[in-house]
């Protein structure tokens, strides 16, 4: 099949010739904290089929952005990294998740337009299976509430205030970027029914509540708590991963 490109003189089109087809981005991105197996790739890019993954890590192969490398001793695993190009592509990624973290809390200023009701599919994200547990949670940014139904592999995001939450989330978007990027995501001492997340920027916090008419709070909150880590997965420079 023959290369798709813009044919324009133009730094941009050159950029996306080589990396804007769909999953390629999300294939450098699992890259960027380390080589990673085949195996690992095709868990994370869930979705998008081995014919794809494939061809991906051959164009980018000739692109020299991933290299491939396969141990000394029979038998090893061969693994892919990034190359000194690929790297310069982290500033890139990590822009356009800061860009994208707005319309996954429906605070962008056209979320308005977005379903009132949307299902996301967490299977890539989930490395522990036993952190989650089928709840539902209330996240409030920047004064913006939705809902959070957790069904197995499944998120569904609903618009407007959760009925019988088992925790709620509340914070700004600077602060939740924070979290999802690495930065900060410790929760503090507290009793079984609050946590404080341990990041403050000026006088705000985040605070992840659970709520009294619900046992278990302490496994709630870890459950919660894990949620947003799965926000994280999405994040380049995330420890989360």
């Amino acid at each position: 099949m023959a290369r798709r490109a813009y044919a324009r003189f133009c730094p941009l089109s050159m950029a996306l010739d080589e990396v804007g087809d769909r999953w390629t981005l999300h294939l450098i991105y699992a890259l960027l904290d380390g080589p990673k197996r085949y195996a690992y790739l095709k868990e994370f890019l869930a979705g998008a089929g081995s014919n794809v993954l494939t061809d991906r890590l051959h164009k980018l192969a000739d692109a020299r952005i991933v290299g491939r490398s396969t141990g000394d001793r029979p038998g090893s695993e061969t693994t892919y990294h990034l190359t000194a190009r690929g790297l310069a592509l982290a500033p890139v990624i990590q822009g356009l998740s800061r860009w994208g973290l707005a319309s996954l809390t429906l605070t962008a200023p056209d979320s308005a337009a977005q379903p009132d009701q949307e299902r996301f599919d967490q299977t890539w994200a989930i490395r522990e299976r036993e952190l989650i547990a089928d709840e539902t949670y209330q996240w409030t940014v920047d004064g913006v509430v939705f809902a959070l139904t957790v069904s197995g592999c499944s998120i569904v995001r609903t618009r407007g205030p959760a009925r019988d939450p088992v925790v709620t989330l509340t914070t700004t978007g600077s602060v939740l970027e924070a979290i999802v990027s690495g930065r900060a995501l410790r929760v503090g001492p507290g009793s079984c029914v609050t946590a404080i997340a341990g990041f403050v920027a000026g006088a705000v916090s985040v605070a992840l509540v659970a709520s009294p008419a619900h046992a278990n709070a302490d496994a709630h909150l870890r459950h919660a708590t894990n949620i947003v880590r799965q926000a994280a997965s999405g994040m380049p420079g995330s420890s989360n991963r």
